[in-house]
């Protein structure tokens, strides 16, 4: 039997999820580099400017590298494939979506969610 759930991600989530995996959860394991389309904002951090261009901005790209492995690219975050990634995220991490959804979450989650944005699946521990 297969099941179609479908859920609303609020930019606020959203943004909860990108902030808090760039300033605690995922910067043990990479680093990133913005490439275009992430807009120069007035007294927002860059966590949030990245947050705002990925959502609304259809050019946005961010680039992710490994933290150890200078060279090594882990994946290009862009406005779609944020998308595909969370629909990646539904279908596979959906207790971590629900957790962000009610607001008990930590930077855990949001690492667990931004790998999954940047990489398809969870690769550091």
């Amino acid at each position: 039997m297969n099941i179609k759930v479908e859920l609303e991600l609020s930019y606020e989530t959203f943004e909860e999820i990108i902030v808090t995996a760039l300033e605690g959860g995922s910067n043990y394991w990479m680093d990133y580099e913005v490439k275009k389309g992430i807009p120069k904002m007035p007294n927002k951090a860059p966590s949030q400017r990245i947050a705002y261009g990925l959502w609304h901005n259809k050019d946005s790209q961010v680039v992710i590298w490994d933290a150890e492995e200078e060279e090594e690219l882990l994946g290009v975050l862009t406005y779609d494939s944020v998308r595909e990634g969370m629909q990646l995220a539904c279908k596979d991490y959906m207790k971590e979506i629900n957790m962000m959804i009610s607001e008990d979450y930590d930077a855990w989650t949001a690492d667990t969610l931004f790998q999954v944005l940047v990489m398809g699946e969870v690769t550091f521990g």
